[in-house]
């Protein structure tokens, strides 16, 4: 799969933060019931505008940032309070971290915080990071649900639940979380490297802290810490999508305004890096994962003109496949991967150069060669024709950042935490004027011995001193920013079935017979999605071409009339982007671009997928890579855990290698990517790759003879000669209950999965049921069953989940359950999801729980039809099974009709126990597991 997308902005500008953030949990359902009514004292005052984005305040300092898209049909509320892990004291470590978790306990208005969400179909997370805290949520727009947000982020401002009982339960959830990362080399190694930058800034400590200060502290101490941070005058409020500014404004003063501020300031840090005195070095060393080395370099903090610079830099050296240090390292066989880049936060932070050596290559030496190319080649590196590449991909980058408000409002996130929202605008635009020399001479101060730090497997020394400049006044030059071009606004599309039958239009190509379906959109900056699906070859022996997944991925790699760059270079001139994943039956297209040059885009992309070269050296470089991942996988517990398994099933089904149902294992894998020649890659694309069969669908404003254009595509691409297509479906064995349990040293976190088959033929009348009944148990949220009991009551994981998998073709499916947790709870864990099973197959669900996940699935399936690129993919889904729109509203009819005697009696027809098969992987020699 390669990916033609202008996104250098978003990707750089993140690694641009020092803010490597914790979540609270995954993405859920959310609502809440409206607390603080109290009369406006006044009205927001507007400060100023840019780009479509208004800055308000009230007169108790809350900073306002509204961004209204005519063209959503979603909203999304995001709150920014400046404290992060960089305002923890001595023992405070992971203090800011542990509050975001208790902030989702309850208010004396909503007792129960995550299940008032769900009720109102609201998606939240919140995630802590060095310099900030964050709580967002986005919904369908409704007044109510924005007014119940509203109403529940004033309240818990100040008047959140901070009990000792609710921090005696999640701490253990956040010490699950910590062992987790434990499991992660990189991340660890990340970690050291900050750790050994740093002598005395914050920026050197954990956001999710140490485990010592999460398990000792005082509530009071975080009683403490809410109030001195959690206050208007600290806090960015941000509301972006279809709003009303004048309504949403009265809303946001009437609950926001009657709140006061401490007195005094809110607490500041102070502290600040010295001078580096010469190169810091740290070594890790871990079981499994693959030897790598992170080299940081200090550098300035965001708002520093240097920032605009480096991030220039990293793309300009690194970005495949022109990038000097990409073709000199990985294209020379010595690096699997090269990459990385930058800056600050609030603060100065870390320039950061990533380098994975292939398996022949010795680290060290690698090492040096790039330290080498860092600190004494700049210059030379850094070319005018390269330069001027990414100025373009940023400009490209910025306006597609405009069209899309809900991506920019979470990226102005990062943006309040560094000092400033319109910090963003001000290095895209320092961008657009910087020089080739500016560049040269950042490099020379940043890229120093004396300024580096490396954390690796393998130690090196250095020496020397470097400082590190600061800019203090951090609005500079921010009054003189811009707007730019203006967007079309787009407009609102119901997502109802009967609205989007209405305005879809069903019809079959002319000759290449292929069929067609359109939604004519208005869209914000005239974008255009689509999506084309085309398949061939017979299932039965689908399985034997191992190469065909591997095609797609090679496309990108160039053709005979453009090299690489050239094709990138290309997509950034149309102002769109292209993915290709394709398998051993087929292949999937999906395109995103503006109005006036989708013609152009759509003939590249065609021109990618019917001439690929395949060239010989980028293949062995993909193959190395992939074989090194997956050599690497060896130690990880998931691998352990999948060969501890495999002879059960393959027994069971009697599969063989060679055989459809055969699971593979590690060295099979490596051995089928070992064996695939670019003979084979050319010889699958010439026999198989054609547009006899398939679907089409688009969304957006229709361009001119586009219809005309595809046609001609498509039946220049036909081949009678090719395969014919025949679906293949695995039918359903049952597979006996059984346990297995592998031993993964040196791994902080043990996993676990629970499965059953299942023989459920596709569109069954108990479809529907068994979904909501998969919600409740443990597929929805935190207050399914499952996360209730070993989460929220037990302490025992971060998370667990239950998934669903119901066949779209034949009767194959499973019903899967996964989780991790120390190792020497498992017992416990496992007790734990035995009463749980037991519980709601004897009692099953109320019907009130089964009204809330009802209501939750139904908002998610309207969120998900709100997005055009959902939208084309829902059209190619309805085109392959024959279907219109009313079949979607025949299934919305189900959700809103099943009753809780269906789901339960559902439930207690599938759900079986007793043909479970349990495994899982973890250190259980160092940590034992210990019965309940």
């Amino acid at each position: 799969m390669h990916a033609l997308i202008p996104s250098t902005l978003v990707v750089t500008l993140a690694l641009a933060c020092a803010s490597w953030a914790h979540a609270t949990s995954k993405p859920v359902k959310p609502a809440v019931k409206a607390a603080l009514a109290a009369p406006a004292v006044a009205v927001p005052q507007l400060v100023r505008e840019l780009e479509g984005i208004r800055e308000f305040r009230l007169a108790n300092g809350l900073q306002v940032l509204l961004f209204a898209d005519a063209a959503s049909t979603t909203t999304l509320v995001n709150l920014v309070y400046r404290v992060g892990s960089r305002h923890e004291g001595s023992g405070e470590a992971g203090m800011a971290h542990l509050l975001e978790h208790l902030l989702f306990k309850g208010t004396p208005s909503v007792a129960d915080i995550p299940k008032a969400m769900s009720e109102r179909g609201v998606r939240w997370n919140a995630t802590t990071s060095v310099d900030r805290t964050n709580y967002f949520s986005s919904f369908n727009a409704n007044p109510a649900t924005l007014d119940f947000m509203l109403a529940l982020e004033a309240e818990r401002m100040q008047r959140s639940r901070v009990e000792a009982e609710d921090l005696a339960k999640e701490m253990p959830v956040v010490l699950n979380e910590m062992e987790r990362g434990e499991n992660n080399p990189g991340q660890l190694l990340r970690e050291r490297l900050q750790a050994a930058a740093f002598r005395f800034h914050p920026y050197g400590r954990l956001t999710i802290g140490s485990r010592s200060d999460v398990e000792n502290v005082p509530i009071e101490s975080l009683r403490r810490f809410y109030r001195n941070h959690y206050r208007p005058d600290n806090a960015t409020l941000m509301v972006s999508g279809q709003l009303n500014e004048a309504a949403v404004l009265a809303q946001i003063q009437q609950h926001f305004g009657p709140l006061s501020n401490p007195a005094g300031q809110a607490p500041q840090t102070y502290t600040v890096e010295p001078p580096q005195d010469g190169e810091r070095s740290v070594v890790l060393r871990r079981v499994g994962g693959q030897a790598m080395s992170f080299i940081g370099y200090h550098a300035p903090n965001f708002a520093h003109p240097d920032c605009a610079n480096l991030n220039l830099i990293s793309q300009m050296l690194m970005q495949p496949p022109t990038g000097p240090l990409f073709k000199r390292f990985v294209e020379g066989k010595q690096a699997a991967t090269v990459g990385g880049g930058g800056c600050g936060g609030f603060d100065p932070g870390l320039f950061t150069v990533v380098a994975v050596p292939t398996a022949d290559a010795p680290l060290a030496q690698l090492e040096k060669d790039l330290l080498n190319a860092l600190e004494t080649q700049s210059a030379e590196l850094l070319q005018a024709d390269q330069f001027q590449r990414m100025q373009q991909q940023f400009a490209t980058a910025y306006a597609q950042l405009l069209k899309n408000p809900q991506q920019l409002t979470m990226l102005l996130t990062e943006m309040v935490a560094a000092g400033d929202w319109r910090l963003v605008f001000k290095l895209l635009q320092l961008v657009k004027t910087v020089k080739l020399e500016d560049l040269h001479q950042t490099a020379a101060r940043t890229f120093q011995a004396n300024n580096r730090t490396v954390a690796r497997y393998e130690p090196v020394k250095t020496s020397g001193q470097v400082a590190i400049a600061l800019l203090a006044n951090r609005q500079e030059g921010l009054d003189t920013l811009s707007d730019s071009a203006k967007l079309n606004a787009g407009e609102q599309l119901n997502p109802a079935p009967e609205h989007l039958q209405a305005r879809t239009r069903w019809t079959r190509l002319t000759h290449s017979g292929l069929p067609l379906a359109w939604v004519e959109k208005k869209t914000r900056g005239d974008q255009v999605f689509g999506r084309i699906q085309l398949r061939w070859g017979d299932g039965a022996q689908a399985h034997q071409f191992h190469e065909a997944s591997h095609v797609a991925i090679q496309l990108m790699e160039g053709n005979a009339q453009m090299s690489k760059q050239q094709l990138i270079d290309e997509a950034f001139r149309l102002k769109g982007q292209f993915n290709i994943t394709s398998g051993p039956q087929g292949l999937t297209l999906t395109l995103e671009g503006e109005k006036a040059s989708f013609g152009e885009l759509l003939q590249l992309a065609f021109k990618v997928m019917r001439t690929p070269t395949f060239p010989e050296e980028a293949w062995q470089r993909r193959q190395r890579a992939t074989v090194q991942g997956l050599q690497a996988s060896r130690q990880e517990p998931e691998t352990l855990r999948q060969a501890e398994v495999r002879a059960h099933y393959n027994q069971v089904r009697q599969a063989e290698p060679g055989s459809p149902d055969y699971l593979a294992s590690l060295d099979d894998r490596i051995g089928y990517v070992q064996s695939i020649t670019t003979d084979q890659l050319k010889a699958f694309h010439a026999r198989y790759w054609s547009a006899n069969e398939g679907e089409l669908a688009f969304v957006g404003p229709l361009p001119d003879g586009l219809e005309a254009l595809l046609d001609h595509e498509l039946a220049a691409w036909k081949k009678p000669e090719a395969p014919v297509y025949r679906r293949h479906t695995r039918p359903f064995k049952d597979v006996p209950p059984a346990s297995f349990h592998a031993q993964a040293s040196d791994k902080a976190a043990a996993l676990l999965q629970v499965r059953q088959e299942l023989q459920f033929p596709a569109d069954h009348p108990d479809e529907v049921a068994l979904l909501v009944a998969n919600h409740l148990l443990g597929g929805g949220s935190l207050e399914s069953r499952l996360n209730t009991r070993l989460r929220q009551q037990g302490g025992l994981t971060y998370g667990i989940e239950s998934s669903l998998t119901l066949p779209e073709w034949g009767d194959a499916g499973a019903w899967t359950l996964r989780t991790q947790f120390a190792p020497q709870n498992r017992l416990k864990v496992e007790a734990q999801i035995r009463t749980v099973l037991e519980e709601v197959l004897n009692q099953g669900f109320s019907t009130a729980e089964v009204e809330r996940a009802r209501k939750d699935l139904l908002e998610g399936r309207l969120q998900g039809r709100a997005k055009e690129s959902s939208l084309a993919f829902s059209l190619t889904k309805l085109q392959e099974h024959g279907k219109t729109w009313a079949y979607t509203a025949e299934w919305d009819a189900r959700y809103r009709t099943v009753t809780a005697e269906q789901v339960n009696a559902a439930l207690r027809r599938y759900l079986k126990p007793e043909k479970m098969v349990w495994s899982s992987a973890g250190d259980y020699k160092a940590k034992p597991p210990v019965q309940p």
